[in-house]
This record gives structure tokens, C-alpha cells and sequence, in this order.
């Protein structure tokens, strides 16, 4: 038979990537009915341009010099909301869907990242792995899972890597792989870690969480200069120029999605400490990682200084957390401890009834607040040891470890976000299933030569049909057996993808998962009950509140703030204007929060003070002149008092800055304008 080209391979990979594309799409169709979620939701209200997108200069230019949140300094996430605004709407479908495709991109990378790996270790991919997301896996699946001709000897820059020859052709189509020897562990074992790791129910939520494209497409950027640093570091010459600044421009790119490429030299850094070049001097290769590192460390913060962020905020808030944290960075770094190996749990036993887009963990106020965290923080320096202990003998198994705890660093230390999100750990665990995989894979081959061919099987991995070897039967059987279980744990993977879609499918249904898989966070409360509330049910709502009160335990006061505010907003709808009245002073008195400021202003003009209205505007207008509904609610105060010139300019300011608004709009047209 003639062997397969080049554009044979590539078609057959891009059939593969289009048909895993297929599989998630159709797992996460149910998400895609859902709404925009929190930041998410956030983002696209606050940011004026996304309310009518167009792709001009000057809007692209705005992206990153006039955007009003921190978020949206991330340049290329923006840009791709952007475009996509421009040609579909505003569609949480639509978003979704693009997530799910830039997820697909990232397990192909990933693939490609983990043969590269392998080749470091003994097992070289083929020079061609670059070609259309890795064909020759799609070459084996159309003919049953197994190479269809010889391949030729190739040289190797590895140490003790073998180079590929397989033989013999397939007989018929079988469904269970055959090509899991030592000799197609170089493609099978790094598909069926990516698989296992995209298809994971555990990194749903960071799929359709719409905002968290920013840690989608940093991971893109990511695993790019990953896998350019391997080809540049064995080019010399004028050649190696343009491979090392292309690791550069990603690690550039990564970083415009989200701040977390800072990691990107440790990661580089890794990669080369656990799989050295061999055939050099050490001196020689470590020279070239610096350089390397030292050129990478300082474009990225100058990239942050570019984008706003300047070290002294930064350091300003590690120090001192501002008021809507409850805890301090020693206290979050203890947390982080218990939050960490929850997040390994939940990746390797991804159950339904434990994943959850709310996290909640109590603060941990000393190692011995609660107990377990001193277990925690032993447990995981014992991991962190036994990973550099092992990197001479089990690299991949070093790499698993240092590569997830690593690339924790930033958001899982000191600096004071919020507590957890799952979508944290999508690029750190990218390794985590990898050592296990590797060891299986080599279980499943034969060690023992064939009397005729050498080889631990007869050439197709069957039983040599004149020896009968039973010990290359038996190699037959555990290579089909490790196939079948890595379908069937694909499978089940994929229903609980499916699962964690249709919980995002509804608002409702959403938080009420949240609610009942975290009961001491009030953002699932705050939220449920906001949606009882503008449902026309005020009583369930404030049930929903009272239940969150008593529920919830080491919250910060912005979130308390929101409850209690909430709250006087369901009395208000229920008519109570008094208690309305005393559960919005509470949450005034926590936290001076705008959305809170505007309804305290609606519930004096509902009693009729048009100066107490006066008051919360004027100081809502001090720190925030251009707030909606500012002007619209300033215009009813100078309705009750009948300042009707006066209530002309506010409803005409708000219409300005806010042509949607149709009160504004009624209120000119009521007032003869």
C-alpha cells in the first residue's frame, strides 16, 4: 500500500479535531440556552462599546486605553468579544460555542505538547507531528487505530529516544485500540491524556463561564510557547533567532489574555529542568534558558506596566486587602492549602454532586484554624518534595506535580482574590493524568521479544500465528483492555459534561446547584433570590435572604452588604417601605455601594422625599457622574417637587448617555420635549 501524504494526514486530522468539536458542542448544547452569568454579564454592560460593536480603529484602540474594567485590559479576549459582538449579537449561545472551539484547540496543543514531551523520555513523535493536529491519530482511527505502512527510521536529538517502525497493516476495522506498545505510545498515550483532560466535567464551568475565555486563550498562548520552545532550542544559527522570538511573541500574546503568562519562564523553566537537550553542555543549554528567561521576564512586565498595572497598587494590595476582603494574605495562603487538593479530588473524581461553580471554604486563621489545614499544607509540601525527589527517575511524574502547584503560584498564593473558581486550575492540571496514562500504556505492551520478528508482538500485535506466542496474546488482550477503559472513562466523561450543561442552562437552575452544594456562600442566595424577586415573588425571595443570613459564615462585607441591600429591595416590591428602609441602611453602613446608593434613592422617592433622594444622589454623583439611572432618578426627586425645568435636564442627560432608556424618554415626552 502506498503510504498516506501529507495532506491525507492533515484532512484526517482536521476531519478528528472537527468531530471532537462536534462531541462538545453537542455536551454543552443545554449551557448554551442559558444567560450571561456575573462577570460575564458584567463585562459586556459596563464596557461601552460592546452596547454597539463595531470594529473600527479607534474602538480597537479603545480596548485598551478607555475601557472602564480591569477586564477588559485583556486585550485579545476583548478583541475576540469584539468581533464576535460584531457578527452574531450579543449571544451567550454564540459565546459559549466559541469557548467550546478555542477548548478543542487546546487539547490538540496539548497532544502536540505531550508528544514533544515524550520524545524527551525515549519515545520520539514523528518529524511531521506539526502537520494538521496530530493526523496520524486520525489516519488510525479511520483503519482501525493501527499505522498503515512502514515508517522509516528518522534521527533523533534525544538521547536513548527509538525512532517508529511499524508494521503490517490491519485485516479489518476494530473499535477498541491495538496501538498501545512502546512503539505508539508516541501518539496514543498524549491523545488519550488531552482527551481525557478536555472531556473532564471538572473544566466545564471554565467553559461556559463566557469571561473565562481569557484563561481559555491564555492557555492557547501558553501551550504555543511551550511547544516553540522545543523546536527552538535544538535550531542553531539564524534559524534559532526567529524560533525563540516567535516563544517570545506567545508568551506576549498569553499574557494580553490574562496576567497569569507571568508564569509562562517558570513553566519554560520546568520543561527544561525535568527534560534537558541531550548532546550538549549543560552550561551551553542553561545559558540559552536564561537568556531566554531574562528577555520573557522582562517584556511580560512591561506588558502589565503598559496595561495599567503598576507595582506599587500591586504590592499596596497584598499588604492590605481592601474592605471587601474578609481575610489577609497569610490567612489566604493557609486557605489556598485545602482549596489546592480540593481541586486535585475534583479533577480525578469529577462526581456531579461535587462540582459547583460557588466555592465555598471557611478562612483559615492559623495552622491550626481549622485543623485540617496544618494536614493540608503537609500534604502538599510532601507532594512539592517528592516531585523534585523524583525528576532523574519519573520526570513526567515531577512534571504532573511542579507543573500544577506552579502554575498556582499567582492566583492561589498571597495576592487577594477571591478564595476559589474552578477555572483556575484549567492550565495547571493539563499534566495531571499523564504519569498514569504513561505507566498503563507501558503495562499493556510486551517485553518480551518475539523469537521471529524481535518485537514483543507479531508484527500486527497478534498472536505470531506459527508460535502461537501466548505472552503476545496476552500483550494483545491488555492493549485492547486499556482501550476499552479509556472509552468507556471518555464516555462517562462526557455525560457529566452534559450534566454540568444543563445546570447551566437556566438562571435558575444554576444557582439553585449553588445553593445546595455551597450554603455557607451568599452568591448563590443573593442571586436566587434576586431572580424569585423579579419573578413577582418578594416572600420567597426574603426566605431565600433570611436562609442565606443564617447559612453563611466568613463572608466579606461586600457580600453582606448585597444581602441585606437585596432584601430592602424585596420589602420595597412587597410594599413594606420601613423594613425596606432599615435593611438597606445595614447594608449602607457595611459598604457604600452604588447599585445599593440608586435603590435607597428609589425607595425615599417611592415615600415621597424628594430631599433624601437628593442626598444619596449627590453622593452617588461625587465618585461615580455617569452611573445608570443617576439622572433618570434626579429627574423623578425634581418630578416631586415640581421643578419641572430642572426634571427636563436630568431626563435629557440620561437620554444622552443612555439612548435606550425609555423612562428618560417618557418622562421628556410627558414633559412636552
Amino acid at each position: 500500500m502506498k503510504p498516506t501524504t501529507r495532506r491525507t494526514r492533515a484532512f484526517l486530522g482536521a476531519t478528528l479535531a472537527l468531530t471532537l468539536f462536534g462531541l462538545l458542542a453537542a455536551c454543552s448544547w443545554s449551557a448554551t440556552s442559558g444567560p450571561f452569568y456575573l462577570d460575564s454579564l458584567g463585562h459586556f454592560r459596563s464596557v461601552p462599546y460592546f452596547r454597539s460593536p463595531d470594529l473600527s480603529w479607534q474602538t480597537i484602540r479603545d480596548l485598551v486605553t478607555a475601557n472602564p474594567l480591569p477586564g477588559a485590559r485583556r486585550f485579545l479576549p476583548s478583541l475576540s468579544f469584539l468581533v464576535e459582538a460584531a457578527i452574531f449579537g450579543l449571544s451567550p449561545r454564540a459565546s459559549r460555542l466559541v469557548n467550546v472551539g478555542i477548548h478543542t484547540l487546546n487539547i490538540f496543543l496539548l497532544a502536540l505538547l505531550i508528544r514533544q514531551i515524550l520524545a524527551c523520555v525515549g519515545i520520539h513523535p514523528r518529524r511531521d507531528s506539526w502537520t494538521l493536529l496530530c493526523a496520524s491519530l486520525g489516519s488510525a482511527v479511520v483503519r482501525g487505530l493501527r499505522p498503515r505502512s512502514p515508517g522509516r527510521a528518522l534521527p533523533c536529538t534525544h538521547q536513548g529516544a527509538r525512532s517508529l517502525d511499524p508494521r503490517g497493516s490491519p485485516s479489518r476495522l476494530t473499535w477498541i485500540p491495538a496501538c498501545v506498545g512502546r512503539r505508539q505510545k508516541s501518539w496514543f498515550v498524549p491523545l488519550a491524556a488531552a482527551l481525557l483532560w478536555g472531556l473532564n466535567p471538572f473544566h466545564a464551568d471554565a467553559v461556559f463561564y463566557v469571561i473565562q475565555r481569557m484563561a481559555l486563550l491564555s492557555a492557547t498562548f501558553y501551550f504555543l510557547a511551550c511547544l516553540l520552545y522545543f523546536e527552538a532550542r535544538i535550531r542553531t544559527g539564524r534559524a534559532a533567532v526567529g524560533w525563540w522570538a516567535a516563544v517570545l511573541l506567545s508568551a506576549g500574546a498569553s499574557l494580553l489574555c490574562k496576567e497569569t503568562a507571568l508564569l509562562i519562564p517558570l513553566g519554560l523553566g520546568l520543561l527544561h529542568w525535568l527534560f534537558p537537550r541531550r548532546g550538549k553542555s549543560k552550561a551551553w543549554s542553561w545559558r540559552r534558558l536564561l537568556l531566554t528567561a531574562l528577555a520573557t521576564a522582562g517584556i511580560l512586565p512591561g506588558g502589565l506596566l503598559l496595561l495599567g498595572y503598576h507595582p506599587s497598587a500591586l504590592v499596596e494590595a497584598i499588604i492590605s486587602p481592601g474592605a471587601g476582603r474578609s481575610f489577609t494574605a497569610w490567612e489566604r495562603l493557609l486557605t489556598e492549602g485545602r482549596v489546592l487538593l480540593d481541586y486535585l479530588t475534583s479533577f480525578f473524581v469529577p462526581l456531579p454532586s461535587r462540582l459547583s461553580f460557588t466555592l465555598h471554604y471557611s478562612i483559615s486563621r492559623s495552622l491550626w484554624q481549622p485543623p485540617v489545614t496544618a494536614a493540608a499544607a503537609t500534604i502538599i509540601l510532601l507532594l512539592i518534595a517528592g516531585g523534585i525527589a523524583l525528576r532523574k527517575r519519573q520526570p513526567l511524574i515531577s512534571l504532573a506535580i511542579l507543573w500544577f502547584f506552579g502554575n498556582h503560584l499567582l492566583e492561589s498564593t498571597i495576592y487577594p482574590l477571591e478564595i476559589a473558581f474552578v477555572h483556575r486550575s484549567y492550565l495547571p492540571s493539563a499534566f495531571l493524568l499523564l504519569p498514569l496514562l504513561h505507566w498503563a500504556a507501558g503495562k499493556a505492551g510486551s517485553d518480551r521479544p518475539h523469537p521471529e520478528t524481535g518485537d514483543g508482538k507479531a508484527g500486527n500485535g497478534r498472536p505470531h500465528p506459527k508460535t502461537g506466542d501466548g505472552e503476545a496474546e496476552e500483550s494483545w488482550i491488555r492493549r485492547r483492555l486499556l482501550g476499552a477503559v479509556i472509552i468507556l472513562i471518555l464516555a462517562l466523561y462526557s455525560a457529566g459534561f452534559k450534566i454540568r450543561a444543563e445546570v447551566w442552562g437556566s438562571a435558575e437552575t444554576f444557582w439553585s446547584d449553588a445553593v445546595a452544594k455551597a450554603p455557607g456562600s451568599l452568591r448563590g442566595y443573593i442571586n436566587l433570590g434576586v431572580i424569585r424577586d423579579t419573578q413577582g415573588r418578594p416572600k420567597e425571595a426574603i426566605e431565600i435572604y433570611s436562609k442565606g443570613m443564617k447559612s453563611a459564615v466568613d463572608e466579606n462585607v461586600t457580600s453582606r452588604a448585597a444581602l441585606y441591600c437585596c432584601n430592602g429591595i424585596a420589602w420595597m416590591n412587597l410594599g413594606d417601605l420601613g423594613q425596606a428602609e432599615l435593611f438597606m441602611g445595614r447594608a449602607l453602613q457595611l459598604f457604600n455601594s452604588p447599585d445599593c446608593i440608586v435603590n435607597m434613592a428609589k425607595l425615599q422617592i417611592r415615600k415621597g422625599t424628594a430631599a433624601g433622594a437628593h442626598h444619596y444622589l449627590d453622593y452617588l454623583a461625587r465618585g461615580n457622574p455617569r452611573y445608570p439611572k443617576l439622572h433618570l432618578l434626579r429627574a423623578k426627586a425634581y418630578l416631586l417637587r415640581n421643578q419641572l425645568p430642572e426634571a427636563k435636564r436630568e431626563a435629557a442627560l440620561e437620554l444622552q448617555l443612555y439612548p435606550s432608556n425609555q423612562e428618560a424618554r417618557a418622562i421628556l415626552k410627558r414633559l412636552g420635549q
